[in-house]
Order: C-alpha cells, then structure tokens, then sequence
C-alpha cells in the first residue's frame, strides 16, 4: 500500500487482519472512550445518529452511556452493567454525555482501585461542555459523579476546570490525571465572546473552491489551560455486598 504526496511518494505497507468477533457486541458509535487496562480494551458512552429517510442531514441522535470490553487474545465483546456506587438498582451514569476524555488511573495503594475517570463532554442538548467527572470501577460495575464545589462559607471557590470537549488527557500514577486544552463550547455552537483565530495565508486555492469552503467558519472557544485532578481516599463503604 502506498500513496502520493506533493513532496514525497509513501511505501508504507499494511498487514490488515480479519477477527473473528465473538460475544456482546457494542452498538455502533462516535464520541466514544475508551482505555486499557492490561490486555482488555474498555469502551464506554458515546452517541448514535439516526437518520431519517428523505431528509438531508436530518435525524435523531441517541446518547449511550453504556460500558462494554474487549478482550484481545479472546477477541471476545464483553457488556459490563453499570450501578451507582451507593444504590442497589442498575442504572447508567448521569449526567449522559458524549465526546468526554478520559483515562485509567492504575490501581495504587489499599483505598485507590483502578478506575476509569472521565471529564467534560457535550450535553444532550448540544448548547454546552460539561464540567462533571465521572469514576468507573470495571470490576465491581460501580460509577460515581462528582461536581464543581459551591463557593464556600468565606466566598472561596475549590480549583475546578470549566467544562470542556475536544481535550486531551493522561494518566500521571495512580491519583493523578492531566487534562491539558479543549474547547470551552461545541463545535455546532457559533461563540458570542471575542475573534475567531485568524485565517492562514492561502497562495492559492483548488479550482472551484472559494475561501469558505477550503477554510469552513470557525465555531468554538478554545482553551489553553493545564489542569491536574488529583483524587484522595474517602473512607465509604459500598452498599453493595
């Protein structure tokens, strides 16, 4: 396999194999996360579009918020059902969104297990970036969210990172994740604060295709932030047994 560049021809060759797919497959999705742990590959939430015959660009989206595995060696789909970590009943984590980043913080110390931790995302409504963080416990099928703090009683507000999509996070060691950059509103949603970023310099453009097309309208806020989650022992018993 091969192809042509303006400045250079690329022979890089590719070895494609067919797997054998067995168990719970996911539903087909975008905006999903997803994240190692060892040799099982973890995929959680998400969106589907459904599109409505005879309409251009027209349908309705459906938000997932499930948790499914793959194991690599079996090559075997795995659904994992998801409970509150204080509740009995199985229900998926709220608040639903898509397009959240996220990693695993390793198993450390007794009081730190292994978990994925999730952050910001599109709301449902598609208006804004949420600033929740979602923790899921894989092997117990325990989630839990956590919110910006309230200002307290002296008018100080607890460090929180506005809500976000687009951003790019990592894992430091067992209690700490980076979340570097992002995009402070959607994508569909025109910013109403500042300029947009200027447009590059073009010597010349394909034949029929105008500026707006090779370089489409700019929509969004980006962020140029660096933020480190930290996360500490609580001492809380699950109810679950």
């Amino acid at each position: 396999m091969g192809a042509y560049g303006e400045q250079a021809v690329f022979a890089n060759r590719c070895v494609l194999l067919f797997v054998r797919r067995a168990g719970e497959l996911p539903t087909p999705r975008a905006h999903s996360k997803g994240g190692f742990v060892g040799d099982v590959l973890y995929i959680f939430g998400g969106c589907h579009s459904f599109h409505v015959p005879g309409m251009h660009h027209a349908g309705r989206v459906e938000w997932l918020s499930d948790l499914s595995s793959f194991n690599i060696h079996s090559f075997c789909w795995s659904r994992h059902p998801l409970r509150h970590v204080e509740g009995l009943i199985l229900e998926p984590p709220i608040p639903v969104t898509a397009g959240q980043a996220g990693c695993f913080l390793p198993a450390g110390e007794i009081g730190y297990p292994g978990v994925f931790v999730l952050f910001g995302g599109i709301s449902q409504s598609m208006t804004e970036c949420g600033s929740d963080v979602c923790l899921i416990n894989p092997d117990r099928g325990e989630w839990m969210s956590l919110m910006a703090p309230p200002r307290g009683t002296h008018d100080s507000v607890v460090s929180w990172p506005p809500g976000r999509c687009g951003h790019s996070v990592c894992a430091l060691d067992s209690t700490r994740m980076l979340v570097l950059f992002g995009n402070l509103q959607p994508p569909t949603t025109q910013s109403s604060g500042g300029s947009p970023p200027p447009r590059r310099q073009r010597q010349g453009l394909p034949n029929g295709m105008d500026e707006e097309q090779a370089d489409p309208p700019y929509h969004g806020q980006p962020a140029g932030d660096i933020w480190i989650l930290t996360r500490i022992r609580v001492e809380h018993q699950s109810t679950r047994k």
